[in-house]
């Protein structure tokens, strides 16, 4: 199923940019973290969220910009993932799922810097700290969560 939803958003991205608001709402209930398959994201997560990017980048290009979306894209780039969640790409799925809610929000700075500041940057240090504290004695961590 993650591969499939994951080739289905791709898809998706092609379609003209009228289409986006749709297409991304279609997306969004279709994340690669809920199909079950975490062995499989490595694979899926990358090109899902280069998905998103290029739908918002369509909304925003027909003046449509939602910032419920944002914040849901905001949500999924920081949300806890198991270590074994952790992949090579995860950063640069990470970026590409900001990238999707800058276009997203659109104009609406201060509603991002808000949610930013209450959510997703706590959450952010207690992963960081939590890192820190099981790489203990390791001799090259990958300090994932720091990289975000």
């Amino acid at each position: 199923r993650a591969l499939l939803w994951s080739a289905a958003g791709s898809l998706a991205a092609t379609a003209p940019a009228e289409y986006s608001a749709g297409m991304l709402e279609w997306v969004l209930a279709r994340p690669p973290m809920a199909a079950g398959s975490p062995e499989l994201l490595q694979l899926v997560e990358l090109p899902y969220a280069e998905a998103l990017a290029t739908l918002c980048r369509n909304l925003q290009k027909t003046g449509a910009c939602d910032t419920a979306v944002g914040e849901r894209l905001a949500a999924m780039a920081f949300e806890e993932r198991p270590v074994h969640g952790l992949h090579e790409n995860s950063v640069k799925a990470q970026r590409s799922m900001l990238q999707a809610m800058r276009h997203a929000m659109g104009s609406e700075t201060g509603l991002l810097c808000q949610g930013l500041s209450q959510n997703i940057v706590p959450a952010l240090c207690k992963a960081v700290e939590a890192e820190a504290a099981g790489a203990v004695g390791d001799e090259d961590p990958s300090w994932r969560a720091a990289q975000a």
